[in-house]
């Protein structure tokens, strides 16, 4: 019942009238407007709506299709200038502290008490922007434990597998779209899913960045040892990046500064394995998701592992989600 305030409040977000969506499969909804689709065409919108739920197309609901194949039309895609760019504005705004890692959180009958190294922090109320879903046990309270335990299972089995580098000018010069998605369905089977999003930064000097990403499947990578895992990456590494050289009819020498990020990278900087969120699909929808406003006086969330998931626009969301009812305390 607590979940359902979601769905009526902040009234900002009206998303009510959107509820029948959430229980039609997306499939359904496409056969209604088309009795037939291209082959190619139906390969764009799994691809599309694969990397915004991490569910195929057929466990999808209708309005996490349509929210995915609207993700690019919102104008919430990304952040000029890059995360960076977000983090130095939004410092201007707050005090804020560095290289101190919280290892317990423990629920006091006013707030909350952060235990770091060789420092304490209490607050009345306080907002985690951080992988909870992954980071239980630093909460030290058991009824914590066991609410958050509850949503463990909602965190997508997949993660990203992402390629950084640095690209000459003058090679993507004649590259007008900075975005591009490229679907290669038999490309190192099981390994990846075959969905490559390129992304073009451009940059002072003679180099542009980019990162090309993709999702695997995060068991497979635990199942590894070290150093297999290693190679691995150097394979699909050099394997994702020739796809994507020859796709664009490029030379590859004009291409520096090239390394990966597997799973284990993004838990070593992050705090998670699971780069993706939580998945949305018919059995997942929006209101099962842990809330911004969990039942615990004084404590909220925001981020993917919260309502409304994944990627800018999920996170989006859910912030004005939690701004608008927090305006109303």
């Amino acid at each position: 019942m607590y979940n359902l305030r979601l769905l009526f409040y902040p009234s900002n977000l009206k998303l009510s009238p959107y509820i029948i969506l959430a229980l039609i499969p997306a499939l359904k909804l496409l056969r209604f407007f088309y009795q037939e689709l291209p082959e190619d065409f139906l390969d764009f919108l799994q691809a599309q709506n694969f990397i915004i739920t991490q569910v195929p197309l057929e466990q999808a609901s209708a309005l996490n299709f349509l929210l995915a194949i609207g993700y690019n039309f919102t104008g919430v895609g990304e952040v000029n200038g890059g995360i960076g760019a977000l983090l130095e504005d939004l410092s201007q705004s707050f005090q804020f502290q560095l290289n101190t890692k919280i290892n317990a959180i423990e629920r006091k009958e006013k707030g909350y008490l952060l235990k770091g190294e060789g420092c304490e922090f209490f607050t009345e109320r306080l907002l985690l922007a951080i992988p909870i879903l992954e980071q239980i046990h630093i909460l030290k309270e058991r009824s914590l434990q066991t609410y958050f335990r509850n949503y463990h299972h909602k965190i997508s089995p997949f993660s990203a597998f992402v390629i950084y580098g640095k690209i000459r000018k003058e090679v993507v010069k004649t590259i007008e779209v900075k975005h591009h998605l490229f679907i290669f369905k038999n490309m190192a089977p099981r390994k990846t899913s075959g969905y490559f999003h390129l992304s073009l930064l451009s940059q002072p000097g003679d180099y542009d960045t980019f990162t090309i990403s993709t999702h695997t499947p995060l068991k497979m990578w635990l199942n590894l040892s070290p150093e297999k895992a290693k190679l691995l990456k150097s394979y699909l590494e050099e394997k994702i990046l020739s796809i994507i050289i020859k796709r664009l009819g490029i030379e590859k020498q004009g291409i520096s500064e090239v390394f990966s990020a597997t799973p284990f990278t993004f838990k070593r900087y992050t705090g998670r394995l699971s780069l993706g969120g939580l998945y949305c699909s018919l059995e997942n929808p929006f209101w099962k998701m842990l809330p911004n406003l969990p039942p615990f006086s004084g404590l909220y969330f925001t981020g993917e592992h919260a309502f409304a998931g994944q990627g800018f626009l999920g996170i989006a969301l859910g912030c004005l989600n939690l701004y608008q009812a927090l305006k109303k305390l």
